[in-house]
């Protein structure tokens, strides 16, 4: 039991924030809520592309359908500042 408490203590808490995720946090995988209501798993593309950001899939959206996004609770970056 004393591993996972570890476990969990190293994770970011799920929050949900408004607009699109700044960098360094759109360049992992994030949480989003589309402006349909839709929510789906996204990560940053490179600046050259048409759309801003793709799920494993590979289908693709512009930052502008992101309403609001979360980081995973075992995100590489720490809690991502309220804006």
């Amino acid at each position: 039991m004393e591993n996972k408490d570890k476990e969990f203590k190293n994770q970011v808490p799920f929050k949900w924030r408004d607009g699109v995720p700044p960098h360094p946090w759109k360049t992992e995988w994030f949480i989003a809520e589309l402006d349909n209501g839709e929510r789906v798993v996204l990560k940053a593309l490179p600046k050259d592309y048409t759309y801003d950001f793709t799920t494993a899939d590979e289908t693709y959206y512009a930052k502008n359908r992101i309403e609001r996004w979360a980081q995973f609770p075992d995100s590489e970056f720490i809690e991502a500042p309220t804006l």
